[in-house]
């Protein structure tokens, strides 16, 4: 089980192209990140096996590929005195920021993390 250190993190993040993206291996799916704009912004988009599908934000509980994705939590308070905060629902995004900050999020999820390089891969 390997996992990417903070150097080679920071040295993939670094020398990621806009138009190639980064490919990877976590827990035997193949990941691929890639920049895309998104309104006004850049954001990094997260393809599993080389796509995202509506059905997997749907019905998460029967999906297994929606674990890759950033979670969100919504809070509201208890009542407008209170300042306790309850959680109500969880949202699923397939936007990063940046490749890095995808790239730890995976780190920290997934039992193993591998870079696939690009005559390695087929498609």
């Amino acid at each position: 089980m390997s996992k990417l250190s903070k150097e080679q993190i920071k040295r993939i993040a670094d020398t990621a192209s806009m138009f190639d993206g980064v490919r990877l291996m976590c827990d035997g799916y193949k990941i691929r990140l890639q920049d895309r704009l998104i309104g006004r912004q850049v954001r990094t988009q997260l393809f599993v096996n080389g796509s995202i599908q509506g059905k997997w934000f749907v019905h998460p509980e029967v999906h297994a590929e929606i674990k890759f994705y950033r979670q969100r939590f919504m809070y509201i308070k208890k009542s407008p005195y209170s300042k306790k905060k309850e959680a109500i629902e969880t949202i699923r995004h397939a936007d990063f920021a940046s490749i890095g900050q995808a790239l730890r999020h995976l780190n920290t999820i997934c039992d193993s993390v591998e870079v696939i390089e690009e005559n390695d891969c087929e498609s």
